[in-house]
């Protein structure tokens, strides 16, 4: 088996997406996809919190710098849970100027590719794909995990801010989509009748 090198791919193990979730659409904000998973510390939690504290030395060594306050990581363990936060530009501008737009592979749980929009929500329970990227500004360096596909596992969906979009439940009622038939029969008579009543009413005195 060959070495895993620092720059290659990995997989997180099954987790649960905790907040914003941008990875079908990229945040109009910030031109990024993003997601933060949150992983529970057993076996498959603790490894992966190992591998992640290698890239994080990688990175000390690679830029030069010795305390681990030096180097940004996106992780951190809090509760037994890893909480790993992912980033990945959607649109990036080479040198030559032109415009790369980035997208994330979606697949579903039994490894199908998934065109459709999905509305990934909060709460939705997925494996991610990332890549390292490694950088340096001013007197500090740091690790951007980058998501290149996603694994839906179990899906929730986003309903808006706020929680449920609709605080309504059903009552009697008889409105429903394309029932132009607002008023009964009965109705339709009675409302007549009372414009009739009005017209008459105003022909008889209009107020001066």
């Amino acid at each position: 088996m060959a070495k895993k090198s620092a720059t290659d791919l990995f997989l997180t193990p099954a987790g649960t997406l905790n907040g914003y979730v941008a990875l079908q659409v990229p945040s109009a904000k910030y031109d990024a996809y993003n997601a933060t998973i949150h992983i529970d510390m057993d076996e498959a939690g603790k490894k992966l919190h190992s591998y992640l504290t290698k890239l994080q030395a990688y990175a000390l060594k690679k830029f030069e710098y010795d305390s681990k306050s030096d180097c940004h990581t996106p992780w951190e363990v809090s509760d037994d849970v890893l909480k790993v936060k992912t980033k990945l530009k959607a649109t990036i501008k080479t040198r030559k100027g032109d415009v790369i737009e980035k997208k994330i592979a979606i697949f579903d749980a039994a490894a199908k590719k998934v065109e459709e929009n999905l509305s990934i929500g909060e709460g939705t329970v997925c494996r991610i794909q990332l890549a390292p990227y490694f950088w340096e500004t001013g007197s500090k360096c740091g690790i951007t995990l980058q998501p290149s596909a996603v694994q839906i596992i179990e899906l929730v969906k986003f309903e808006g801010s706020g929680g449920k979009s609709n605080p309504f439940e059903a009552v009697d009622g008889s409105f429903k989509p394309g029932n132009d038939d607002v008023f009964g029969d009965d109705d339709e008579d009675d409302l007549d009748s009372e414009i009739t009543a009005i017209e008459d009413d105003d022909d008889e005195d209009i107020g001066f």
